[in-house]
């Protein structure tokens, strides 16, 4: 099976509860052979693609908004475009929106649709 996950946090960004989990249960995932493809925003300057163990990251630019909103958010421009491109590319069986309230997940539900 293959999976698209959609978060907006994820290694190597680190401070919240996403980023320590959902590495452990793609891993997981991976192992009992299936295909994974995570799809996040980068705000530290990480890699555009990792692939490691059937998991691959695809990252795309985002810029930390919380000095200018006081919350969690990361903006990316290109993000609706790019899930969607995903979406196209890979096929998922199953696209796993993570949060309820990042901008991932809402780019998500629209490409899976």
């Amino acid at each position: 099976m293959r999976v698209l996950l959609a978060t907006d946090y994820y290694p190597p960004h680190y401070g919240g509860g996403a980023e320590s989990t959902l590495p452990v249960a793609v891993r997981y995932l991976a192992g009992r052979g299936h295909r994974i493809d995570v799809i996040t925003l980068s705000r530290d300057r990480a890699a555009a693609r990792d692939e490691c163990d059937g998991i691959t990251v695809h990252r795309l630019p985002g810029f930390a908004m919380e000095n200018w909103l006081g919350l969690q958010f990361t903006l990316s421009p290109g993000l609706f475009r790019g899930v969607d491109r995903l979406v196209s590319e890979t096929a998922p069986d199953v696209v796993w929106a993570h949060n309820h309230f990042f901008t991932t997940s809402l780019a998500a539900h629209w490409a899976a649709r």
